[in-house]
């Protein structure tokens, strides 16, 4: 759903060879902050936000997201979690809101 960089990044050569992967994936890491992220200017929140880093099943990178739909204390390192799409998504990174617990907490 959400498109992959169509060019390497370091490189920019062409990518083609592409692989489906699940929305099931492993939390990493995790931290709370008070800063919002995807923002480029710094901005405070009042109420905390738990950032991990999830490496989708078969991935072989983790990327940085928001875990949401859980409490701080009920949360832990290599727990299964999976994606929680936007309502109405556009094939975009955005599209993805964050990841909740998956299989029990």
């Amino acid at each position: 759903m959400v498109p992959p960089r169509n060019r390497c990044g370091i490189c920019f050569a062409k990518s083609e060879d592409f692989v489906d992967l699940p929305e099931i994936g492993t939390l990493k890491n995790f931290t709370v902050t008070n800063y919002i992220i995807s923002e480029r200017k710094i901005r405070i929140r009042k109420d905390g936000v738990i950032v991990g880093l999830v490496q989708l099943d078969g991935a072989d990178t983790a990327m940085i997201v928001p875990i949401i739909n859980v409490n701080g204390e009920d949360i832990r390192e290599e727990m299964k979690v999976k994606v929680v799409w936007a309502n109405n998504p556009m094939g975009r990174p955005q599209d993805i809101q964050g990841f909740e617990p998956f299989g029990g907490v």
